[in-house]
């Protein structure tokens, strides 16, 4: 049987990484990327408002991709087509 891919949610945080770990240690989903979002004024991951910087590393560190996209401008809100883009997304 085939597992159902997924991308999770990804704060750069230590509750972010406790969830993928457990992910793949279940085995029951193929978690084939993470997603994030920023805010490009100020460079900062909008969850833990962290730098941008950071979720580059953990991505370059870790076992699965984490996909950077703006989530707030001065034009609005786009966090709902980061969403979607990472739902359809093929893994690389």
């Amino acid at each position: 049987m085939t597992r159902p891919r997924v991308a999770v949610s990804w704060s750069t945080g230590k509750d972010a990484a406790q969830a993928l770990r457990e992910l793949r240690r279940a085995g029951r989903v193929d978690v084939v990327g993470r997603f994030t979002s920023i805010v490009p004024a100020f460079g900062r991951v909008s969850m833990k408002g962290v730098r941008t910087e950071l979720a580059r590393a953990q991505e370059a560190a870790g076992p699965v991709s984490v996909e950077v996209g703006v989530v707030a401008t001065r034009e609005g809100f786009v966090y709902a087509d980061l969403v979607a883009g990472a739902a359809v997304a093929p893994s690389g």
